[in-house]
């Protein structure tokens, strides 16, 4: 239900604002006062036509129209739609927040489904009585679109176009069968080689595996090859082997003999070390004896009897 209509700059109407009650509405006034401007306006928001800008005003400025909308039943909360144009803006705005722009004479389809205003709903001065003087035909084409009977009728007919698209297919498609049923007598004796693939197939696995133990033996060769090519060169090295060790052990009597060496070197150090040290004792000696001999009285007091000189001499 339209609660209230704002129009600006659209014809006549400078900014005009209507407060609609519930039930029937009633616009009076004296001609071309704007009540018929008032469904063009309508009718521009709706329908986004007509297109250009003829309507607008000659004082210029933003051309605005906006119904405010309300369905109890499905949303308490009020809807406003608002339509503008101007030099620079042609779009829909659902409560002044979401922008949709207007291509062409093409109403945004989240704005048609929340006015849900149709051709019914709009009578001008002009119009012919609503179906009062339309043909049977014409008002039972308009109920069935109400009761969406033209829906049915249109998916009945299409359904009929596609069962006779499938029936042109299914003759097509025998006459294929009975050529491929022609074709297939060439080959009645197709079914005797499927032994003889089967046998070609148990071949070809076999001539693979021998493929692959060829590969195998011609790998050994080559590393047989390499083998005996490096044993040559170590048979070289086994002839070495008798003087290698002969050698080995010379070097060995000669470690032998030159640590004995060492030792006797060091025993004569050692010899000719206390033979010093013997000497020192001996020079020693000969300075006690004489310190003796010079203090020792010539009657020893302990015997009485004379003392024996010994003189020892280096």
């Amino acid at each position: 239900m339209i609660q209230s209509i704002q129009i600006n700059n659209f014809q006549s109407h400078k900014y005009s604002v209507m407060k609609l009650h519930k039930g029937v509405n009633v616009i009076i006034g004296p001609s071309d006062s704007g009540k018929t401007t008032i469904l063009r306006a309508l009718r521009w928001l709706v329908w986004n036509r007509p297109s250009g800008d003829a309507f607008r005003s000659d004082w210029g400025g933003e051309t605005l129209v906006t119904v405010q909308l309300q369905n109890y039943k499905v949303d308490p909360v009020p809807a406003l739609i608002t339509r503008k144009k101007d030099k620079n803006l042609n779009s829909y705005f659902l409560d002044n927040s979401m922008e949709f722009k207007a291509l062409g004479t093409n109403v945004p389809e989240e704005i048609s489904k929340i006015l849900c205003i149709n051709e019914i709903n709009f009578q001008q001065q002009l119009d012919r009585p609503f179906l009062l003087d339309s043909s049977p035909g014409e008002v039972a084409l308009h109920f069935n679109k109400i009761a969406h009977l033209d829906v049915i009728d249109l998916g009945i007919q299409n359904v009929q176009r596609w069962l006779r698209s499938i029936e042109q297919d299914i003759t097509s498609k025998e006459s294929q069968l009975k050529d491929l049923q022609e074709e297939s007598k060439k080959y009645l004796g197709l079914d005797k080689l499927d032994g003889w693939l089967v046998g070609l197939e148990v071949m070809e696995s076999k001539k693979q595996v021998l493929k692959k133990g060829k590969e195998d033996l011609n790998k050994l060769i080559i590393e047989d090859f390499k083998i005996t090519r490096d044993m040559k060169e170590y048979d070289k090295l086994l002839e070495m082997e008798i003087p290698v060790n002969k050698v080995l052990k010379l070097i060995e009597e000669k470690d032998t003999l030159v640590e004995t060496k060492d030792h006797l070197i060091g025993f004569i150090g050692q010899i000719d070390a206390a033979g010093d040290e013997l000497e020192e004792v001996k020079k020693e000696q000969i300075k006690l004896q004489k310190k003796f001999e010079a203090k020792f009285p010539d009657i020893c007091p302990l015997c009485g009897s004379r003392k024996k000189i010994n003189r020892m001499e280096k």
